[in-house]
């Protein structure tokens, strides 16, 4: 007997349409089959649909037993444009206990023209990054309610123009032509994390390389020579990544290296990424693709390859992206010890302190988790210091250890968020050890501490 009101979702089905136009958009049609399964008839249920501002949402219709209803204005819950916009789609009259509703969600989306934002739409292709450009449903707002959680085998439908390829998070179950039009079709079980979707009118290079199968989507051919090297990179870092930090997925999948769409900006650094998936790394370099030819963005995709453990398997909470950017520095410099040997973990730690002791001349430090947005120069320093922390403990517990504490958390926390209570309790676990001087030390007073200072600053001297 059910004890507080609830429904679920039986049945989800999306489409996503491509409509060339001055500009491009997409319509997205949502379809879900919902039955009350609660103690109570609903009067109403809460959806969350994407950002108007953030993902350029336009048109938005919904219909109840194909019956299109009128909805208070879909106002943003919060400031925070990825939190997405708030909607009560009523009942009337209220939806009894048992009974099944139909309900179709339908909007235009015509993403935005900033670098780095989840949603883009353009001549050229488009991408959609993880959550926030499809609707998502929450339970009422009851004591013990439930409801809203997606149903295992949701159906996905791209249509694309002839000459598109397309990705969708999930498993591919298909592929046909029509006319001017192609349609890729998957299907995402809950296992799978949140769904992105890319698509552009791409060439594919594949390469077979360390066992991983790489494959470059870039608006123009490369060569093979090129290809193979960038490929034989990023699949040695992706094996090696996977050792040290466990699989991405319960799957073995290719990992695609994808152009994105967005015109390149003049100014953006090596490290520019519009965001990494599981499955893919989108890449937004002046000069990419063609600076694989000279091996100039071998490095930085050693960084965006780590971003999928430490930025998309688990996700860092607000108050920790700067532990996720050093544990990303942590993988990296890592992988080059195995490439180049120990050298390159002292150059890197050595370096790093330098530049720490750089920022410290320009502001004063702050403790690490008193740390507003608004402190930039502070979050420069500490992002530094974060970086020779995780060496830090390498050293006083041993590589095996750390190594063991994080492949812990991400694996354990798969698919959820993290902070730096969840780092430290996956570390005390493989230490065995308490670590809450050592987390103070490093976390909450100013300075590095004298005997780590030492170590690195006599062999920076050596070099």
């Amino acid at each position: 007997m059910p004890l507080a009101p609830g429904y679920a979702v039986e049945n989800e089905s999306l489409e996503v349409r491509y409509v060339a136009g001055s500009p491009p958009h997409l319509a997205v049609r949502a379809a879900y089959q919902l039955r009350n399964v609660g103690n109570a008839p609903l009067s109403s249920i809460n959806v969350t649909l994407p950002n108007e501002k953030g993902t350029g949402r336009d048109n938005l219709k919904v219909a109840v037993e194909g019956r299109e209803i009128t909805l208070a204005s879909a106002a943003a819950t919060a400031p925070n444009e990825a939190l997405g916009d708030t909607i009560d789609i009523p009942f009337n009259p209220p939806w009894p206990l048992k009974q099944r509703r139909n309900l179709v969600i339908s909007y235009d989306l015509a993403g935005s023209k900033a670098l780095g934002t989840p949603a883009f739409v353009g001549e050229q292709g488009f991408h959609f990054n993880a959550a926030g450009w499809l609707p998502e449903f929450h339970a009422p707002k009851v004591l013990l309610a439930h409801g809203g959680e997606r149903p295992d085998g949701t159906q996905v439908h791209l249509f694309v123009p002839s000459g598109f390829l397309a990705l969708c998070s999930g498993q591919s179950v298909g592929a046909k032509k029509q006319g001017g039009e192609s349609e890729y079709r998957f299907r995402l079980r809950l296992a799978d994390l949140d769904p992105f979707i890319v698509a552009g009118r791409y060439h594919e290079q594949r390469v077979q390389s360390a066992g991983e199968d790489v494959r470059f989507w870039t608006f123009d051919e490369l060569s093979r020579d090129a290809m193979q090297h960038a490929a034989e990179r990023v699949a040695a870092t992706l094996a090696f990544y996977e050792a040290t930090f466990g699989p991405r997925g319960k799957r073995r999948s290719p990992l695609w290296v994808v152009q994105a769409p967005e015109p390149a900006e003049a100014g953006l650094d090596a490290h520019s990424v519009v965001r990494t998936l599981p499955e893919v790394v989108f890449v937004a370099w002046p000069g990419f693709p063609q600076g694989l030819a000279e091996g100039d963005h071998l490095l930085p995709l050693d960084w965006l390859v780590a971003d999928i453990w430490f930025q998309d398997l688990s996700r860092p909470r607000p108050p920790a992206r700067l532990l996720a950017d050093a544990l990303s520095f942590y993988a990296v410099t890592r992988v080059a010890e195995a490439r180049e040997g120990t050298a390159a973990r002292q150059k890197a730690v050595s370096e790093m302190l330098r530049s720490y002791d750089s920022l410290s001349t320009q502001a004063v430090e702050k403790p690490l988790l008193s740390l507003s947005p608004e402190d930039h120069a502070q979050r420069e320093i500490a992002g530094r210091k974060l970086d020779l922390f995780l060496f830090a403990l390498e050293d006083s517990y041993g590589r095996e250890n750390v190594r063991g504490g994080i492949k812990n958390m991400v694996q354990f926390l798969r698919g959820g968020d993290y902070g730096y209570d969840d780092f430290r309790a996956a570390l005390e676990s493989a230490t065995r050890k308490d670590l809450a001087g050592f987390f103070r030390t490093w976390l909450d007073e100013r300075g590095i501490p004298a005997d780590f200072r030492a170590r690195y600053d006599a062999s920076a001297e050596k070099k």
